[in-house]
């Protein structure tokens, strides 16, 4: 987002004349937070379906509704693991697969990972070293 920011203030404050730049700024606060929300919204929605995709709880002998819950988040993985007698082998599953989500979601979301200053973001999921291109 730092490459952007300064580029985009830019092009819209030159663009309104100078009595107009008040409004000029409220336009370029108003993209500014627009697109932080969607950011987050899109990033928000991948790492979710992410950690859902790579959750396993078919072998802990969960409850149907203790499965469910587990496998919709890592809170709700947690709170259940403080519950069982076995909990250490569920949360260690749920934060597998959180970072699993956290750590594969530049390829769900192309270009947010590969991004930064230098050149390429190397991809963690794997622990190969690859890296993703621009």
């Amino acid at each position: 987002m730092s490459f952007t920011v300064a580029p985009a203030t830019d092009s819209i404050m030159s663009a309104v004349p100078p009595g107009k730049a008040g409004a000029g700024s409220a336009l370029n606060d108003n993209t500014r937070e627009v697109g932080g929300a969607l950011g987050f919204a899109i990033f928000g929605s991948a790492s979710s379906a992410l950690y859902r995709s790579a959750i396993d709880v078919r072998r802990l002998d969960l409850p149907p509704r203790a499965a469910q819950a587990a496998g919709e988040s890592i809170g709700g993985a947690n709170s259940l693991a403080n519950h069982l007698p076995d909990g250490a082998d569920l949360a260690t599953r749920a934060g597998i697969a959180f970072s699993h989500a956290f750590t594969w979601w530049p390829a769900v979301c192309p270009g947010a990972g590969c991004g930064r200053p230098g050149g390429d973001a190397v991809r963690s999921g794997g622990g190969d070293g690859r890296r993703c291109s621009r």
